[in-house]
């Protein structure tokens, strides 16, 4: 349970940190004189700030480059510039848990083939020394004892004849209330009298 939570702990910050490096670069790359660049500029620190506690628990002056970056409160958008933010992330990454292969480069940034061969020069990404929280969520059949697989075999098969039994149940009870509350009659309706029929006559009083 340790690991599956850490494992999806881990995994949760992977996309703020890609839209942080994307969003990063927009907002440097973003003309404010003629477009509009409100929105860029609240992503970059909407996604920023919200992966930047976990930088700043390994690396507490990346941290707060990358906030400084994404405060754009300065005259200039990204004042330090988009490289800064990312090479502050990427020199950490492996130390925050996650896998430069999970996040991967940004090509729409600019970053290709050469960034990787820096990053990788520099030793910002050694995925190895990851530890990898997340293995199998389930056991494989080799861990699993023989008397457990058949002893959890007879538990689904109890499981299912007791389903089988208790839905049975409730069909039956439900026709039979329909029965008591004269949805399905055995009795024969005798037919309506109409007028001019000898019981109908009969019926009728004397002129």
């Amino acid at each position: 349970v340790r690991n599956a939570y850490r494992c999806i702990e881990t995994q949760s910050f992977v996309p703020l940190v890609q839209a942080c490096l994307l969003y990063t670069f927009k907002a440097e790359t973003c003309d404010s004189a003629t477009a509009d660049c409100g929105a860029v500029y609240g992503e970059a620190y909407l996604f920023c700030e919200a992966m930047n506690p976990l930088l700043a628990a390994v690396a507490p002056t990346a941290a707060t480059t990358v906030s400084a970056n994404a405060a754009l409160t300065g005259a200039t958008a990204v004042a330090s510039g988009y490289t800064a933010t990312r090479n502050a992330i990427y020199e950490n990454l492996n130390a925050m848990g996650i896998k430069c292969s999970d996040v991967g480069y940004c090509s729409s940034c600019g970053d290709d083939a050469s960034f990787q061969r820096l990053a990788e020069r520099n030793g910002w990404c050694n995925d190895e020394a990851v530890v990898d929280s997340c293995g199998p969520a389930f056991p494989q059949s080799d861990d699993v004892p023989k008397k457990n697989v058949k002893k959890t075999g007879g538990i689904w098969k109890f499981l299912a004849i007791m389903m089988f039994c208790i839905i049975g149940s409730m069909c039956i009870a439900f026709l039979l209330s329909l029965w008591w509350a004269g949805e399905f009659s055995c009795k024969k309706e005798e037919p309506e009298e109409k007028p001019g029929s000898p019981v109908a006559n009969e019926l009728q009083s004397p002129a």
